[in-house]
């Protein structure tokens, strides 16, 4: 069960999924600043930065990303936009660099 400030802050530990990928976020907040990492669990993880403003959660992950041919394509940013939820979860969508589409994504609290 979640603490009350637990509830209420986008800060701590995340189960992250978007589509078929399941990944841990962690998220530290210092007034709007955000910060943290976006990787699988006890493996690598990618840096993030971003804001929390009015209830609104932002950050870019520079990831690595290949093409759909397998060859690699570099690192990409990849921006995400979301929000707490009334349950307590977070949900967004996530942009590409370089795509139009946006994936959708959510995250809950481990346990």
């Amino acid at each position: 069960m979640q603490s009350g400030s637990e509830a209420t802050t986008v800060a701590g530990k995340w189960n992250f999924s978007m589509g078929p990928q399941k990944r841990v976020l962690v998220l530290n907040l210092d007034g709007n600043k955000v910060t943290g990492t976006l990787g699988a669990e006890g493996g690598t993880a990618d840096k993030l930065q971003g804001e929390y403003v009015e209830g609104k959660l932002t950050f870019t992950v520079m990831a690595e990303a290949m093409n759909r041919d397998g060859s690699d394509a570099g690192r990409v940013a990849i921006k995400y936009e979301g929000r707490l939820t009334n349950q307590g979860s977070l949900a967004g969508t996530a942009t590409i660099e370089g795509f139009d589409s946006a994936k959708t994504w959510t995250a809950v609290r481990p346990g």
